[in-house]
């Protein structure tokens, strides 16, 4: 968590070489930045197919503390999302 709000949240996600949770793929260009706009496209996933670490900068429109969440397995089971580090954030 870089940043903390009520109207927004900004955060920093590090994905080692092979770290997965994605379906599909989208390749990124370092320094590309992307755009979920809910209802429709809220639900994404991420990869990172390199051979070195990266990072990604996340802004959220509101503070997703205590936000119920959930994640996908890959033969469609879903879970609840809850990241004690961060209080689901």
């Amino acid at each position: 968590m870089l940043h903390r709000a009520p109207r927004f949240n900004v955060t920093a996600v590090t994905w080692r070489p092979g770290d997965r949770a994605v379906r599909s793929v989208t390749r990124h260009r370092a320094g590309a930045i992307s755009v979920l706009v809910p209802p429709d496209d809220e639900v994404h996933a991420m990869y990172n197919p390199t051979g070195r670490d990266t990072v990604e900068i996340h802004v959220y429109g509101r503070d997703l503390y205590g936000l119920s969440r959930k994640t996908w397995a890959d033969d469609g089971r879903v879970s609840p999302l809850v990241s004690p580090q961060y209080l689901n954030c």
